[in-house]
């Protein structure tokens, strides 16, 4: 009889720049991975072809507890790296197997601080957003993509999908 698993996330945490930030963030969005592909029509074909082009800009968005300094004073031309690490909890048949970590790695930018409204018993929330350069997510130690814009490195399960391209223009 085949076991019945289940995945749950439960518990993570914030670094910036190394400084551990648990219990000051309330979110993390992670960016979407958006393909681009363009249409390409040479001659002789009778439609276009959809063609790999890249991927589009990411964004990442952390809810904070209380207004961040180490965050909020940044400027846009300052960078910082965030790490969001995680615990995945695994189930077999309702009882917990094991734990295993989820790790993103990410370098931004502060594209846009929202400082929110201060209230009396919750104490509110502020949003950040960033423009993100790299990003890396692992599961067990296992990755699962690795973006890194400014050295043109696309890379998903361990495929580099650039390698060649950076070769040709005597990048590596």
């Amino acid at each position: 009889m085949a076991k019945n698993t289940i995945e749950k996330i439960f518990g993570a945490n914030v670094y910036v720049d190394g400084d551990d930030f648990i219990g000051r963030a309330n979110e993390v969005t992670l960016p979407n991975v958006n393909i681009n592909m363009s249409d390409h029509q040479p001659l002789g074909y009778f439609s276009s072809v959809r063609l790999f082009n890249g991927v589009e800009n990411m964004e990442l968005s952390v809810v904070w507890s209380s207004v961040v300094p180490e965050v909020f004073k940044r400027g846009p031309n300052q960078s910082l790296n965030l790490a969001i690490r995680a615990a995945q909890q695994v189930y077999q048949d309702g009882v917990l197997s094991e734990v295993q970590p989820i790790v993103v790695f990410a370098k931004g930018r502060v594209l846009n601080k929202e400082f929110g409204n201060i209230t009396g018993s919750d104490g509110g929330t502020r949003t950040t957003s960033f423009v993100v350069d790299y990003i890396r997510l692992t599961v067990n130690g296992e990755e699962i993509y690795e973006i890194d814009i400014l050295n043109r490195i696309l890379r998903f399960a361990g495929v580099d999908i650039f390698a060649s391209t950076r070769s040709a223009l005597g990048l590596d």
